[in-house]
């Protein structure tokens, strides 16, 4: 039961146009703060390069807390949205268990919040090979260095956020308790 849960949450956000809205905001901010001299996140001045992986983990971490936002509004309304309909009691009666009702939404959530974050190395790559960009304010490319940033920084940070709106959620059962603890 808990599969099938799962499987069916995870649909359920991917179907969903504003996650991949989401997805394109998280790229574009990304892509325009290392493929841009318009968009400044993160110290990449002087002689430190623009995607050092220092400059891109402190871009993650920028957008990442920006991020808390789409997170309070992804994770709130996969654990608020059967409440919301009634649905919940219904779900209560099956041979589910509240643990894997509520394991299934979360995990279904986090994996969908990881895949909205992964437009932030994406981004971030495609916007340090636009021709338009300085050579001398770049250094040569390494997957690992887009890569590591993303498992270190975000990956935690998100499952910390998701973890957290998650269980306001679903001890509140209220939308504005989820966005105010965002």
């Amino acid at each position: 039961m808990f599969r099938s849960l799962f499987a069916f949450e995870l649909r359920s956000h991917l179907r969903r146009p504003t996650t991949w809205l989401y997805m394109a905001t998280i790229f574009l901010i990304a892509f325009f703060a290392i493929g841009t001299e318009a968009v400044i996140v993160g110290p990449a001045l002087g002689k430190v390069k623009k995607n050092s992986p220092f400059v891109l983990s402190q871009v993650y971490g920028i957008v990442l807390a920006i991020g808390q936002i789409i997170t309070s509004a992804l994770v709130g309304s996969a654990v608020l949205r059967d409440f919301d309909a009634g649905v919940h009691e219904l779900l209560f009666t099956t041979r589910i268990t509240r643990r894997g009702y509520l394991g299934a939404k979360f995990l279904a959530a986090f994996l969908a919040m990881l895949l909205v974050f992964l437009a932030l190395p994406l981004g971030s790559l495609l916007g340090s090979v636009m021709p338009w960009v300085d050579p001398e304010t770049l250094q040569a490319i390494n997957l690992w260095h887009y890569v590591h940033p993303y498992l270190i920084v975000v990956v935690p940070g998100v499952f910390f956020l998701s973890a957290m709106l998650f269980a306001v959620g679903s001890l509140t059962r209220s939308a504005f308790s989820v966005y105010v603890a965002g």
